[in-house]
């Protein structure tokens, strides 16, 4: 997307949510060419929706009339997939059966059913083709008030996967005065309600709407690989969930509307925790979860659903047997006990010392001295010696980590998100010798 001219600048909004038809529609080059091809990724996605469903219903955490989870564990992606999915896949069907041959932005793509497909067929669509890496709420959070990376290191970043959803351990809480584009269509549109009927349900407004209406948080992100897999493209999909409205019949009132919005890094005011949580998931080692709950048989079937009683079943389920998810991890460190303060914590109680509360130390940068090195790689240059010819500073980003998380007894902090923080990891004052 070409940048902003001084004539058609628009001031960025949080999620960077499209502003035109044909922002819209970017999204759209993820999808498969063809009418065929696009119809079969949906068949798929259906399927895979179905799974999730039986998982759900079997995890127990996840049930009409209860609050959903005030945290999450790896075996709650499917649940968080289905729920976001569900009616949108129902309205989905009902789009494709109205599309041409063709996705072009012609009289079958007019109006309303712009908005159809970016938010009922390509949002839900694209974050079930997209690899699913489970991160933490503390590290999750803590990503988001990192420093932001130097351009450069993100425009080389490899993803491990062309797609990738990174899923929070836990929503992080979106500005209450959260600004939007000024065209946004909050409420869901007649067209839907005519295409898709009873699929919409109770719902009143679209996930843009409630969030406007109610507040929510961000549960997660979908981030694209740019050309040739380096880089991202500037297309991200937020997973968002709007805060439950006490104004729906039970049990709905207890029910967080879920949904996916599209969004553009360029027009996001939290670009930064997109880059932030890329590096995360690009540079960090992760575990692969099963990829079926072990020795219980097709999931559905009457063995399937007598197995997942057993407390086994249940714990490789809930740590996201079958889910296809990857558990990233990062190190953690105790905190060294300050001078003349006791080894021992055991007693701090008692005045044996002061004891740090569980927490997730920010990531930063760091800079350091590299030398100078030839095109075959041999290093010519010395860090002792001259800046800019015989060797520059390079950032590197230091990943978050966690502090004493065997403490941690329930919720560690407030799940908000924090003003990502603006700083290079070069001073301008170096980077403009280095120029020279």
């Amino acid at each position: 997307m070409p940048a902003p001219t001084a004539q058609n600048a628009e001031p960025k909004t949080p999620l960077g949510t499209p502003r035109t038809a044909d922002e819209a529609l970017e999204i759209g080059r993820f999808l498969p060419a063809g009418l065929d091809g696009l119809r079969l990724a949906f068949n798929q996605v259906v399927q895979a929706c179905d799974r999730d469903i039986k998982l759900m219903r079997a995890s127990q955490r996840w049930r009409p009339g209860q609050a959903d989870p005030e945290s999450y564990v790896p075996g709650d992606v499917p649940a968080m997939r289905a729920t976001l999915a569900g009616t949108n896949l129902n309205v989905a069907a009902a789009v494709l059966r109205k599309l041409g041959p063709t996705r072009a932005t012609g009289p079958e793509l007019a109006g309303d059913a712009i908005e159809l497909v970016e938010l009922h067929v390509a949002a839900p669509m694209l974050v079930y083709q997209a690899a699913p890496f489970f991160v933490s709420g503390e590290l999750a959070l803590a990503a988001s008030a990192s420093d932001r990376p130097p351009a450069g290191l993100v425009d080389d970043l490899c993803l491990p996967f062309p797609s990738v959803w990174i899923v929070f351990g836990h929503d992080l809480e979106l500005p209450a005065d959260m600004a939007w584009p000024a065209k946004t269509n909050f409420d869901i549109a007649p067209f839907v309600r005519e295409m898709a009927g009873p699929a919409v349900g109770a719902w009143q407004r679209n996930i843009a709407g409630a969030l406007h209406d109610r507040g929510g948080a961000l549960c997660g992100v979908v981030v694209f690989a740019g050309p040739d897999g380096v880089g991202l493209a500037d297309e991200v999909i937020w997973t968002v969930s709007a805060n439950p409205d006490p104004g729906m019949p039970p049990p709905q009132d207890l029910d967080r509307q879920r949904g996916a919005l599209v969004g553009a890094r360029s027009r996001s005011l939290l670009a930064p925790i997109i880059d932030n949580l890329a590096l995360l998931v690009a540079t960090t080692p992760w575990v692969d979860t099963p990829a079926v709950v072990p020795g219980i048989g097709t999931p559905g079937s009457e063995r399937w659903v007598r197995s997942l009683e057993r407390s086994k079943a249940q714990r490789a389920l809930l740590g996201g047997a079958g889910s296809g998810v990857r558990v990233v991890e990062v190190r953690s460190a105790a905190r060294a006990p300050a001078r003349g303060e006791p080894h021992d914590h055991a007693g701090a109680g008692a005045g044996a010392g002061r004891e740090v509360s569980p927490h997730a130390r920010r990531g930063h940068w760091r800079r350091s001295r590299v030398a100078t090195r030839g095109p075959d790689g041999q290093i010519v240059g010395d860090v002792h010696g001259e800046h800019g010819t015989d060797w520059r500073y390079v950032g590197h980003w230091i990943a978050p980590t966690l502090i004493h998380p065997d403490r941690a007894g329930g919720v560690m902090q407030v799940w908000r998100l924090e003003q990502p923080i603006e700083r290079s990891a070069e001073r301008p004052e170096e980077a403009t010798r280095e120029s020279r």
